[in-house]
């Protein structure tokens, strides 16, 4: 099928989801990329393998993506191959210095620390550390100066969210984590993936909530908690997204079959999905030159 998502004729013994479109960041990309592989992960007997070869743009929430998923094929013993584009030349470098080479395919290592390097590798992490967001607020501070209370408050809704994740998400792979600086708008793009229980499942019984669009609207309002530790108050979400509105920018989260996106100066929009997403993925943008 010509740009459909996969091959299951009778006798194929592979399903392909086939990207062929830029996955850019934006609200829509992230969704046709969703659509086009959320059916290939319930294949059975296939080999399952995720074509990006035609892509000409991939970000770092389709970094995070890509290896969340890969991850979780991998502990479930069915690996899923992914085929990475060549050019442009911009992109054979991202998928460089954003690690996926090194993770999918066993290239060399990235090295954040190259001159040319604005990106924060994919990263994958079981128990959030206390350095977590350490290499986030780097390249931010390579680009902008921070005061003192708006690092420590971002280190705070970054490290909140990696708790989220380890405290009631039940996500096999842990999280999974990209970031990278865009130079031409001035800003900053990060994405966080898991593929654990989904919100709604995880408020579910304190609150009644059998609607992902309900489950959303609530944490991103914040004050909505499984309560699954005393310590927990149900703020991370919320406040990630006060962060990201006070600076101008965007917030997306996708979880279960609906997402929510936060734009500053708006409020926030829950739809429907049309497919199921097992678990959370949370991507925003910050415009460095409005950061608090």
């Amino acid at each position: 099928m010509s740009g459909g998502y996969f091959d299951l004729s009778e006798n194929s013994r592979m399903a392909i989801a086939e990207i062929d479109f830029n996955v850019d960041d934006t609200t829509q990309s992230i969704i046709a990329f969703l659509k086009r592989v959320t059916p290939l992960l319930v294949t059975a007997d296939q080999q399952r393998v995720i074509d990006l070869s035609r892509s000409k743009y991939l970000g770092p929430d389709a970094a995070a993506l890509v290896y969340a998923l890969w991850l979780e094929g991998r502990l479930d013993s069915r690996p899923c191959e992914v085929r990475l584009p060549s050019e442009p030349e911009s992109l054979a470098a991202f998928c460089e210095f954003s690690g996926l080479n090194h993770r999918l395919l066993g290239g060399v290592p990235p090295n954040p620390e190259h001159p040319e390097s604005e990106t924060v590798p994919v990263n994958d992490f079981k128990k959030p550390l206390a350095n977590q967001a350490y290499p986030i607020i780097k390249l931010i501070q390579r680009h902008t100066e921070l005061a003192k209370d708006v690092e420590e408050y971002l280190y705070i809704c970054f490290n909140e969210v990696a708790q989220n994740i380890d405290d009631h998400s039940g996500s096999p792979i842990g999280g999974v984590s990209c970031a990278r600086f865009m130079r031409q708008r001035n800003e900053i793009r990060v994405a966080i993936v898991d593929r654990g229980r989904g919100i709604t499942e995880t408020l579910r019984r304190r609150y009644n909530i059998v609607d992902a669009r309900d489950a959303l609207s609530r944490v991103i309002q914040g004050g909505h908690t499984s309560k699954s530790l005393e310590t927990n108050q149900g703020l991370g979400i919320s406040n990630m997204a006060l962060v990201v509105k006070n600076s101008g920018g965007t917030l997306m989260i996708v979880s279960d079959d609906a997402y929510v996106e936060s734009r500053a100066g708006q409020p926030p929009v829950v739809q429907r999905l049309g497919f199921v997403f097992k678990g959370t993925a949370v991507f925003f943008r910050l415009p460095l030159a409005t950061v608090p």
